[in-house]
């Protein structure tokens, strides 16, 4: 994994050749990958570039990373008006912090579109402010309005496809989607890639 992590983000920075600071990952639907390739990637900056990252759980919906279910996060910033820096959970891994969703009681009350620009923006200029990297783990894209205002503001928007799994018309769906609000700055992970030909061949084949 750790190869294939090293080679996804050498190949963000050069397709987009600018300091990156903020990053959504999201799925055009679910079962994509997204929570895996966000968390594994915000805890491969932070170990091999000593960065100070911070993970950004955006998701009521699904099974948090362990140790942050049922905590405030971001939907308590938002329907509690509490402050962001304490809602911030260091991990035992030097330089990687998390921003749990704030799943639990909230989440039987508000819904993900709760969140709209302002505070969206605001939690941008927060993450800019005091972290180095900052990656967002998304809703998917084609049910999820709201992602479409984390897209319009973090540097680069990464689309999430599961090899042999995800249908070639809803991801179409999803980049449309995107570059119809004019949101260019994205590229694409192709998670859990199978090698039906055994990988010497290709190789051989140069």
């Amino acid at each position: 994994m750790r190869y294939s992590l090293s080679d996804a983000w050498a190949n963000i920075m050069l397709e987009t050749k600018q300091n990156l600071e903020t990053l959504l990952v999201c799925g055009a639907s679910r079962k994509e990958g997204a929570t895996f390739v966000s968390f594994h990637l915000a805890m491969f900056l932070s170990k091999e570039y000593s960065m100070k990252v911070l993970y950004v759980d955006t998701n009521l919906n699904h099974t948090t990373i362990p140790k942050i279910q049922n905590l405030p996060g971001v939907y308590s910033f938002v329907s509690e008006k509490k402050d962001l820096a304490s809602l911030i959970v260091q991990t035992e891994y030097p330089g990687l912090y998390l921003l749990p969703s704030g799943s639990g009681k909230i989440a039987k009350s508000i819904g993900s579109n709760m969140l709209s620009r302002e505070p969206i923006e605001t939690l941008i200029r927060f993450c800019r402010d005091n972290f180095d990297v900052t990656i967002i783990d998304g809703q998917p894209l084609v049910s999820s309005p709201v992602m479409i205002e984390f897209a319009k503001v973090v540097d680069i928007t990464l689309l999430v496809c599961r090899y042999a799994s995800s249908r070639q018309e809803v991801s179409k769906l999803a980049v449309d989607k995107l570059q119809k609000f004019g949101i260019t700055s994205m590229g694409v992970i192709l998670n859990d890639r199978k090698f039906p030909i055994p990988q010497k061949i290709y190789r051989m084949m140069g």
